[in-house]
């Protein structure tokens, strides 16, 4: 290092390369910072990158691609208990006409001030298209019964048909 680019102050430390957009800072207690301005910056346990202020462990401002993402979140399976209580039909339309959205997912509103929680999301969905399975479910078995109802009134009818025509043949 040359002199003047290396600095120590207490349990503090730093050096530059280049200016004062690019440094490696180490702090006691506050950890390692690396920054290079609009690329990467590690502060504090947390990693920025395009930002200059990392909130959460890994905050990217801009968009990021990923091969594969994997989200620790809780899972749906107790909408297929037996004590689940499925909403009717009628209460989840009453549900949507009110907010202007599905039960247990986040308004519009609520996303664009907030940003979505991934793991949320997703389990609030799945929570949704499981249900409807278990609407689909019920609307066939209904349709099966009132399938079977049908054809026992055919049958019947077509019986009483045949004894018109009995009938009509004895005059």
């Amino acid at each position: 290092m040359e002199p003047g680019k290396w600095s120590s102050i207490g349990d503090y430390a730093e050096i530059r390369f280049g200016d004062a957009n690019h440094y490696i800072k180490g702090e006691f207690g506050a950890g390692t910072t690396i920054y290079d301005i609009d690329k990467i910056k590690l502060m504090g346990g947390n990693v920025g990158i395009g930002t200059n202020n990392p909130y959460y462990k890994l905050d990217v401002a801009g968009t990021m691609r990923a091969c594969e993402v994997i989200v620790n979140t809780a899972w749906c399976d107790f909408v297929f208990k037996p004590e689940y209580k499925l909403m009717t039909i009628h209460e989840r339309q009453l549900f949507i006409n009110k907010y202007g959205h599905l039960p247990n997912v986040k308004s519009e509103k609520e996303i664009i001030e907030e940003g979505a929680n991934l793991g949320q999301a997703i389990t609030g969905i799945l929570q949704n298209v499981e249900e409807h399975e278990l609407y689909l479910h019920n609307q066939e078995e209904k349709i099966n019964i009132q399938q079977k109802e049908l054809d026992a009134l055919k049958a019947e009818f077509n019986k009483l048909l045949k004894e018109i025509d009995l009938l009509k043949n004895i005059k």
